[in-house]
């Protein structure tokens, strides 16, 4: 493929989101716009920086950034797209995932003042707290406990995440390692649930050996083994509130082990005798429309919203 066809190609990627802002544009109502990754980040997004403005005269429009599908370099690409001699960057924002940048030497320029990026490594990392956790529990499941039993609950969940901390070690290791020696490696190959067992809310996860053989018959590369326990001695080390867990590892976890609380709620909580009956499901694909409203908006969103789209509003309005 020559360079024309390339740059034509990357162009046809954002051609439909750009195409929708511009038509966006043309309307005169109060709007602020957003480009988003996928899917995922609209009902996350949508619910913060709304609950943040708090104004219902102005309409946010947010916009996935590539046709079908969205992604991080997709976003990037729009945001150097755009002419900000003609438009505002206060009123115009892009929203990625920082992922593991930080580990695999990937360098983002983020001097624009309209780029967020998130603190953790995606937005599920936000979501999954024992605060969003207690309010699951008691708005979507209608659980109640006590606070010494909501106090076993989430005593349980910090102990299964630092019991899958291993593994997602040895995982986000060899993922840096390959990334850094430019291998083709996505994380989607990697199913926990072949890793991992969750029963009674009480975590099991394979032996080292099993997990290392596991990667590499998903990821079939060859690798130094000396310059492979650097990096995981350096991961290790940074990751210990698990801000560099992959996301949607961490949701995973999250989900089942609701699931297993529902299904063992009699044992973990004796008082309970009659049996719970789990009325609903979470699942990867309603997780975040469910969660987010159920999670705190981080400080560096909220100062975030409020250094461009509030400041935008106000300028409008005075």
């Amino acid at each position: 493929m020559s360079m024309i066809e390339i740059h034509r190609s990357a162009l046809e990627e954002v051609i439909v989101p750009y195409s929708e802002f511009l038509r966006a544009q043309l309307n005169t109502k109060k709007r602020l716009f957003g480009f988003i990754e996928g899917k995922d980040d609209y009902a996350y997004y949508n619910h913060h920086i709304l609950h943040t403005i708090n104004n219902d005269d102005w309409e946010l429009i947010l916009i996935e950034s590539g046709f079908p599908n969205g992604n991080k370099d997709r976003v990037l690409r729009l945001l150097k797209l755009i002419d900000w001699n003609n438009y505002s960057c206060k009123q115009t924002a892009f929203f990625i995932d920082k992922d593991l940048n930080d580990f695999c030497g990937t360098c983002i320029d983020d001097d624009y003042i309209n780029l967020y990026i998130t603190d953790n490594y995606s937005i599920e990392n936000d979501i999954v707290t024992i605060h969003t956790l207690k309010r699951a529990l008691l708005e979507l499941f209608g659980l109640s406990f006590t606070d010494d039993e909501f106090d076993v609950i989430s005593n349980l969940f910090s102990k299964g995440l630092k019991d899958l901390s291993l593994l997602i070690n040895i995982i986000s290791s060899f993922y840096i390692y390959f990334k850094k020696n430019k291998k083709d490696v996505i994380f989607d190959k990697i199913n926990l649930k072949d890793l991992v067992n969750i029963n009674k809310c009480e975590v099991k996860t394979a032996s080292r050996k099993i997990i290392v053989n596991y990667v590499k018959e998903k990821w079939p590369y060859d690798y130094d083994e000396l310059n492979f326990k650097k990096i995981y001695k350096d991961f290790s080390k940074k990751n210990t509130t698990y801000k560099h867990t992959r996301g949607k590892f961490i949701m995973w976890y999250f989900i089942n082990f609701i699931k297993s609380l529902c299904d063992n709620y009699n044992n973990i909580i004796p008082r309970t005798q009659k049996k719970l009956t789990r009325g609903r499901d979470l699942c990867p694909k309603n997780a975040i429309i469910d969660l987010a409203p159920r999670s705190r908006t981080p400080q560096s969103l909220n100062s975030f919203v409020n250094a461009t789209y509030l400041s935008y509003i106000q300028e409008k309005s005075t």
